[in-house]
């Protein structure tokens, strides 16, 4: 009773192991590379909006800190009040460097943006992958035989 009741077991296991994909395990993988590739392109959506945001922010705010700052370095030059000149021109070198940042921290999200959006569009088959380079590139050469 033992031995049938370990074949009958045995036969179960190794026909669940070696069974085959069926339709809609396909189906369901397909599915699931769909889903998976919405996601990667919401992804790369939600990056490049934050790129948008950080650079235009940077942008203006370096052009802020810039007018402050020319305002204060015009109003530097008044010998009454020196302090008042200097504390503008420590403004807008602050409103600067920080508009600047912002722009160096939105390059980053745009390059990864595109590199979820390009990994999306692969994924859904929209897109080819380029391998070979359309430039040709000609080259010459010397051959010395010895």
């Amino acid at each position: 009773m033992k031995k049938i009741i370990f074949a009958v077991t045995l036969i179960a296991c190794s026909n669940a192991l070696i069974a085959q994909q069926l339709y809609d395990t396909i189906q369901s993988k397909k599915t699931e590379n769909q889903l998976a590739a919405e996601a990667y392109l919401k992804k790369a959506k939600n990056q490049k909006t934050t790129a948008i945001v950080l650079g235009a922010g940077g942008t203006l705010t370096t052009i802020a800190g810039l007018a402050i700052g020319l305002h204060g370095f015009a109003n530097g030059f008044d010998f009454q009040h020196p302090d008042k000149g200097g504390s503008q021109m420590n403004t807008g070198s602050v409103l600067m460097v920080t508009g600047l940042s912002m722009c160096v921290a939105a390059i980053p999200f745009s390059i990864a943006g595109k590199h979820n959006q390009k990994k999306g569009k692969l994924m859904l088959g929209t897109t080819s992958l380029s391998t070979l380079s359309t430039k040709k590139l000609l080259s010459a050469g010397v051959v010395i035989n010895f």
